[in-house]
């Protein structure tokens, strides 16, 4: 799901991934997490097609996370969680001021590569990935064995209309 200053709204099918990685001249000794997985794989993308890396900002990197956690405690897949929030209310939820905001989600994809190039197949999500708007990005995963899924992945995509910095530590948790 997307949504910007004008209040535009659309809605990304099924899947979600924020992610985010190191900018230029940054410490690259980063922990190999899930999340930083997929933010290095989504930086590749975009690179690809001429495109600035997302930094990883850590307020986009808790309303992904919290998503993540809420699919996998109630076993779905949508962009609206248990609590009807969607998106944009995660990331003001989380402190982080957008002007666009977009989400990615997805279950079922046991690896960072696996869900990215999913994410890449679907013309919503490769257009979340690909906005030439979204700065900054965070990435939620959980996991819940035992369910139909096992595997629940976000990403929320943002910009602010501050282009400072984000408050990051280079790396995704």
């Amino acid at each position: 799901m997307r949504a910007d200053g004008r209040a535009r709204n659309t809605v990304a099918l099924g899947l979600a991934l924020l992610a985010a990685g190191p900018s230029p001249g940054r410490a690259q000794s980063c922990a190999q997490t899930e999340g930083h997985a997929v933010v290095q794989l989504i930086n590749e993308a975009r690179a690809a097609h001429g495109l600035a890396p997302l930094d990883v900002d850590t307020r986009l990197v808790e309303a992904a996370q919290v998503h993540a956690h809420d699919l996998a405690a109630h076993g779905h897949v949508a962009h609206e969680g248990s609590d009807g929030s969607e998106p944009a209310v995660r990331a003001t939820r989380a402190g982080y001021a957008w002007t666009f905001i977009a989400e990615n989600v997805a279950a079922g994809y046991a690896s960072p590569p696996e869900v990215v190039e999913r994410w890449l197949r679907s013309p919503s999500h490769r257009e979340n990935m690909l906005s030439d708007r979204a700065r900054h990005v965070g990435i939620g995963y959980a996991r819940r064995q035992g369910t139909r899924f096992d595997h629940f992945w976000a990403a929320s995509f943002g910009m602010t209309g501050d282009e400072r910095r984000p408050p990051a530590n280079d790396c995704h948790p």
